[in-house]
């Protein structure tokens, strides 16, 4: 936090999530998410998992004037 109150994020702490004993690019989900036509911005990070140790938790925005029937459910980013 800067003396004026704004907060600075340079990058996440790391770019690898280890699951279950392999190694997944956060890179990489986010660039295979980027691939879908409905996405506008993605950013994959690490979230803990008591099972896996990590498993990726993504955080996507669609693209703006999608109409009602183009709009992916959660379902639909998960699969694709």
């Amino acid at each position: 936090m800067h003396e004026d109150g704004y907060l600075e994020i340079k990058d996440r702490s790391k770019d690898v999530i280890i699951s279950g004993g392999e190694n997944l690019s956060s890179v990489e989900v986010e660039s295979v998410l980027y691939g879908h036509s409905a996405v506008n911005e993605a950013a994959v990070v690490a979230r803990a998992d008591e099972f896996w140790g990590e498993t990726p938790c993504a955080f996507v925005s669609l693209k703006n004037g999608l109409k009602e029937k183009d709009l992916p459910t959660e379902k639909d980013i998960v699969e694709y």
